[in-house]
């Protein structure tokens, strides 16, 4: 069985514009619990090196969505239980539940899609309709990964010279500020010498 990876680039980007298109726009679990197994398969059949820390993500994104749902929304009736006046129901849950599944499954397809879809080969999707629309694409995919990288050589670099400190929240706030701003700072530089 052959890879994505060799097929040609516009079946794959039809295959993953039509399974995210249709686990967004549908509400029915079944076909979000397909998509987010699919997703979650072919994310761990990638084997990147940060999967780890991907997977501990978007689970904690699927847990934090499926819990606010029922805070904020009370349509349903069957009460599970009362906080402050406010009734938490079993439909809403569920609702948030079927919810966090389409979102994590989403996030999933897309990661594989970033993974599989390179520059050359948007370029090579998007170059016949607009060669300048499929460069700043490419350009602007590049400078994710590109971005996270910098941004963590930054944190290493600050903490080694004794910069960063984490001795409490404020520290650590601080040390976070400090490694954004030097890495918005390097990334507008780059960005105008490449224009």
């Amino acid at each position: 069985m052959r890879s994505f990876k060799e097929h040609n680039p516009a079946v794959v980007a039809l295959y993953y514009l039509a399974a995210v298109t249709i686990s967004m726009f549908s509400m029915n679990p079944v076909l979000h619990v397909i998509s987010f197994t699919g997703g979650l398969v072919q994310f761990t059949m990638l084997r990147t090196g940060r999967s780890l820390k991907t997977h501990a993500f978007y689970l904690s994104i699927g847990a934090i969505l499926a819990f606010i749902r029922p805070v904020f929304t009370h349509n349903g009736e069957t009460v599970l239980f009362i906080v402050n006046d406010n009734p938490i129901t079993k439909e809403s849950f569920i609702f948030g539940l079927n919810s966090a599944v389409m979102v994590v499954g989403v996030l999933y397809l897309f990661s594989v899609f970033s993974e599989i879809m390179t520059g050359d080969r948007l370029m090579y999707l998007f170059g016949k309709l607009s060669s300048k629309a499929a460069l700043i694409i490419s350009m602007g995919l590049r400078y994710i990964p590109l971005l996270a990288e910098k941004s963590r050589q930054i944190k290493n670099a600050q903490t080694a010279i004794g910069i960063n400190k984490d001795d409490n929240a404020i520290d650590r706030i601080r040390a976070a500020l400090n490694v954004f701003s030097a890495t918005v700072t390097w990334g507008l530089e780059n960005g105008i010498i490449i224009a």
